[in-house]
């Protein structure tokens, strides 16, 4: 990108503000990984966690026979299935953990 395409993105705001917005960017971004580990690394935050796929409809088909229905149980599980995308990215081993506990949790 040259300078005249930055500015056009931009406008006249200063570099410094630009990198503060980076900055205030980046901590949100390791602030809401640090929130989903924690979430995933403890057998309660586990619990919550499968309590809103299960809500959603993550962890199931989403099927209706009629129309209206199955468009809406479609929409909550996309939902459901973006968060699970996020929680397994940011933290495969607490997923798989809760993932375990689900099994381990139909088992018994």
């Amino acid at each position: 990108m040259n300078e005249d395409q930055v500015r056009a993105v931009t406008g006249d705001t200063p570099p410094e503000v630009l990198k503060e917005r980076k900055d205030a960017a980046t901590l949100a971004r390791m602030q809401r990984e640090a929130d989903v580990k924690w979430l995933l690394n403890s057998p309660e935050g586990r619990r919550l966690a499968l309590d809103l796929m299960a809500k959603t409809g993550a962890l199931s088909l989403g099927y209706s026979p009629v129309h209206a229905d199955m468009a809406y149980l479609q929409g909550r599980r996309s939902i459901g299935i973006e968060i699970a995308a996020e929680w397994q990215k940011t933290d495969p081993k607490g997923y798989l953990a809760m993932l375990t506990q689900l099994v381990n949790a139909s088992v018994t």
